[in-house]
């Protein structure tokens, strides 16, 4: 899966590479963070092997979001 561009507008190149430290630096998924990536995963389409491991990955995420 990618994603494609039909359109990118720069009007200032030095705001362009102004990205704030926390995005950067931050290494935890906030709540939202988890609920969004829930939400995505809740309509993902899975084939065979894929299963498990996904089933796996919900689970880490559901706990982390119940601890936030």
């Amino acid at each position: 899966m990618g994603f494609k561009a039909s359109h990118v507008s720069i009007e200032n190149k030095e705001a362009s590479h102004s990205v704030p430290n926390e995005i950067i630096e931050t290494e935890e998924l906030t709540k939202q963070d988890l609920e969004i990536l829930l939400r995505v995963l809740a309509d993902a389409n899975l084939k065979g092997r894929e299963v498990e491991h996904f089933y796996n990955l919900i689970i880490k995420l559901q706990d982390l979001y119940i601890k936030k």
